[in-house]
């Protein structure tokens, strides 16, 4: 195994090709002399880069890698050490020590590209900055459980986005829309489309932002001004690239082992609330591992609602940014299941479609807001 690893890795540091790039960044924020060199004998890449800032002030690295001829980002290393994450200080001559082996077993490609990102994260409490990147959106055929409106494609979100760490509380919903006095950790559930608009609104009025929404009041009708900088529902494509994190399993630690509620499930068992575990109630937000990204409860606990409507072939939607909405009435999506879903819903990949009604005990929500 271990000799296909390495002959499949040799295949590629032969037409290594290098890139850097920077990512919600100022103009005082430079990466350069990017270079990468495979460890004789091993699975291992070696990157050095340079980072420069004004200031001196620590920023944000990760790396990417691109299999495709195009060059499109497609997966976040995650097994790096080194000069990588949160607190990465300037200097000349940092270092990066990817494990391809363990991240990407068996990569067979001529066409490898790494990228060195770097980006300043501003410090919004309860987000965390998510960067723009490419990734495989839907589910490989043989995924266990998967439906077939998850026909894989590949898609490109080109802004960076702060993402709410956990679903909107019931202390958090009854501070912007309520008394103030819950101080509730469960998720707010009964939450429909309208009213995660309408809390998105308010949340940005308070703050001193632009709402992101539009609303007619006889028809419903909501647009969504893009330019604005308050907050607002993910698209279902950020959805999904948040809730994956880099990942391509079909949940984010890892593969589905079990359709249902028992077995319990090993991997989700660690990730999320569901029915394999729940005792059939909602349980404190942040409970459960976080992904690489450090968003918690993603998969389980309650649907998450998006700004798209359903379209069944989400593939022919534009491959960069893309987002589909209908108006009032039309079918609407949510994400990641609920605490009595099954597994299989609650995979990065599954969609949920239904007639939009009244609040349902299943569904809440959690903001977003562009990166500027």
């Amino acid at each position: 195994m271990n000799a296909t690893i390495r002959a499949r890795f040799d295949l590629m540091t032969v037409t290594l090709i290098l890139t850097a790039s920077v990512v919600c960044a100022q103009d005082d924020l430079v990466v350069s002399n990017v270079a990468a060199q495979p460890r004789a004998g091993t699975n291992l890449v070696d990157v050095t880069y340079d980072l420069e800032t004004v200031d001196g002030s620590p920023v944000a690295v990760s790396l990417w890698l691109s299999t495709d001829a195009e060059g499109t980002i497609s997966h976040h290393c995650q097994a790096v050490s080194g000069n990588v994450g949160d607190e990465v200080m300037p200097g000349a001559g940092l270092s990066i020590v990817w494990d391809a082996g363990s991240d990407r077993p068996g990569i067979d490609s001529t066409t490898c590209r790494l990228r060195v990102t770097a980006y300043v994260r501003e410090n919004i409490d309860g987000f965390v900055l998510i960067p723009p990147g490419s990734f495989m959106m839907g589910s490989p055929p043989d995924e266990l459980g998967r439906f077939e409106d998850e026909v894989q494609h590949m898609v490109t979100l080109t802004q960076g986005l702060y993402v709410a760490s956990t679903e909107v509380t019931e202390e958090w919903w009854d501070e912007v829309m309520g008394s103030g006095t819950s101080t509730s950790q469960l998720p707010q559930n009964y939450i429909t489309w309208d009213m995660g608009v309408e809390f998105c609104n308010e949340l940005s009025l308070r703050e001193g932002l632009t709402p992101a929404y539009s609303v007619e009041g006889s028809t419903y009708h909501v647009t969504w001004n893009r330019e604005a900088n308050g907050y607002r529902i993910p698209t279902e494509a950020e959805w999904e690239y948040a809730c994956r994190a880099g990942s391509q399993t079909a949940f984010f630690n890892g593969p589905m082992s079990y359709l249902e509620c028992e077995p319990v499930d090993p991997n989700l068992d660690q990730a999320a609330w569901y029915c394999g575990n729940s005792g059939s109630m909602r349980h404190e937000v942040g409970q459960k591992q976080p992904n690489a990204w450090g968003l918690y409860d993603m998969p389980g606990s309650l649907f998450e609602q998006v700004w798209d409507t359903y379209q069944f072939d989400y593939e022919n939607l534009p491959a960069v940014d893309p987002t589909y909405y209908e108006g009032p009435g039309s079918r609407r999506v949510v994400r990641g299941g609920f605490w009595s879903s099954y597994a299989r819903r609650t995979r990065s990949a599954c969609r949920v479609d239904f007639e939009p009604a009244g609040p349902h005990y299943a569904d809440g929500f959690r903001p977003v807001r562009s990166a500027e």
